[in-house]
């Protein structure tokens, strides 16, 4: 997502990866600890936020790789919400936009097959037990889940799946300020900006109103209130570029769109 940067703190930890600046704000790891709590068992909770960070910051370093094959100097920020990554993207032409937008669900697909691999070449897993560990297919999910000689492992692996293939998927819907969102915004504005960002915000509040409705249905409750809240931050978005006359910026890394005219 593309967002104002989360305010810094002394508890911030910060740190370098491949050249690139990183700052983990506290807020990530309190958030992490309360959407994985496991009070049966703790330790599955400690490994649920080893996978949020590790799968996140790397997604986000998908984009600052991106970013940096491009010539810019990108940071990361770890919060509540997730992952940022900042990279004045407006030096760059409508390809580069792109490579890096998609850089992260790209960086995640790759983690996730790596995965994948580790998966079959130790413990034997074929891809009839992947998709078995989550209900889907005609493989026994008992099966798989013998493979593992640790619940630890099972959990680990089980949400390591989860994350970069899951998530990364749900990342890419048609919902601003999602990287899905980001990539429709990027080819309905390179002709006309205004138009285009209305666009982008009404597909984004529509569909991000359909899968909350369709997660309160599922009784997925955190589902459903945070794509309302992503269904309502479009409408906000859109209702907002109206209010402006399109003379506002819709991307912190594009904030001198509206100068190069409607």
């Amino acid at each position: 997502m593309l967002m104002g940067r989360p305010d810094t703190t002394p508890y911030d930890l910060r740190f370098q990866l491949l050249g690139v600046p990183v700052r983990i704000h506290p807020a990530f790891w309190i958030v992490g600890l309360m959407l994985g709590f496991d009070q049966t068992d703790p330790k599955r909770t400690l490994v649920w936020v080893a996978v949020l960070f590790v799968s996140i910051l790397w997604h986000e370093m998908g984009h600052a790789m991106a970013a940096v094959w491009n010539g810019l100097r990108p940071s990361v920020v770890l919060y509540w919400m997730g992952g940022l990554c900042f990279s004045e993207r407006d030096r760059l032409g409508i390809g580069g936009n792109i490579a890096v937008i998609l850089g992260g669900p790209g960086a995640g697909f790759v983690l996730g097959l790596l995965t994948v691999m580790i998966g079959a070449g130790v413990g034997g897993l074929t891809l009839q037990d992947n998709l078995a560990l989550f209900g889907l297919g005609s493989g026994s999910i008992r099966e798989a889940i013998s493979k593992f000689n640790s619940p630890y492992v099972l959990s680990f692996y089980y949400s390591m799946l989860f994350f970069n293939f899951g998530w990364t998927l749900v990342n890419l819907l048609p919902i601003w300020s999602l990287d899905g969102g980001q990539f429709l915004a990027q080819v309905l504005t390179s002709r006309h900006p205004y138009r285009g960002m209305q666009q982008t915000y009404t597909v984004g509040m529509i569909a991000a109103g359909l899968v909350a409705l369709w997660a309160f249905s599922a009784d997925q409750t955190f589902l459903a209130i945070f794509f309302a809240l992503f269904a309502f931050s479009n409408y906000q978005g859109r209702r907002a570029l109206q209010q402006q006359g399109g003379y506002g910026s819709f991307d912190v890394d594009r904030g001198d769109w509206w100068k190069r005219g409607r």
